[in-house]
């Protein structure tokens, strides 16, 4: 009977760190995740202006009290607030300005290591322009190892994949296209959350948001 109840004590004793860990996180680091989210998105795609509603904090809050409430034992679930954290994935595509102004910065201070990490700048004419030599035959051994050094060069120092993908998300930075990927967001969180891809389009639709 003792080891019985210190198996049960100590069950007891995980889940309430577990619980207490999760409302901590959010009294202090983003009261705004406290609940589903369902309501304050809903109430964002119908016109209400909702502070910090799709912040990067409080989606990290978000995910880790989840996790930590769900693994404590409490009568919830994760699907409200995994329909909340699909909302400010959707919202984060329109969200490139900042980092952006980031990247400029280190392509200004450190344009080598920005090009390893993919926000080099594009152009195209250097690229082309190696290729063009390089498949010009050129015969000396010395020319030929400055062909490759160049090469190299382009396709390591001159990665452009960050740049390319922020320049293509430069054009949703608008409340339309936000609205639309919150909605897109919302819809691909119920989908995760209950297995069903048409409920989640339906829920989008008819519950979520108005047109």
């Amino acid at each position: 009977k003792s080891i019985t109840l210190f198996i049960f004590g100590e069950y007891l004793l995980w889940n309430l760190c577990l619980a207490l860990s999760s409302s901590l996180m959010c009294l202090t680091l983003a009261p705004r995740a406290v609940g589903s989210g369902i309501p304050e998105m809903i109430a964002y795609l119908n016109g209400v202006r909702v502070e910090r509603f799709t912040s990067f904090y409080l989606f990290l809050v978000k995910i880790v009290g989840t996790i930590l409430s769900v693994s404590s034992g409490l009568a919830i679930g994760p699907e409200g607030p995994l329909v909340h954290l699909g909302a400010i994935m959707g919202a984060s595509l329109t969200k490139v300005g900042r980092f952006e102004r980031h990247v400029w910065s280190l392509r200004r201070k450190c344009p080598m290591v920005a090009g390893l990490l993919g926000c080099a700048e594009f152009r195209e004419e250097m690229c082309v322009e190696v290729e063009g030599d390089c498949e010009g035959g050129l015969k000396k051994e010395g020319e030929m190892q400055d062909c490759d050094r160049r090469s190299w060069y382009c396709c390591l120092c001159q990665n452009t994949i960050i740049t390319q993908i922020i320049d293509q998300l430069s054009p949703l930075r608008n409340d339309a296209e936000r609205r639309d990927l919150i909605s897109i967001g919302a819809a691909c969180g119920f989908a995760s959350a209950f297995g069903a891809p048409i409920g989640g389009l339906l829920f989008s639709m008819e519950e979520a948001s108005t047109f």
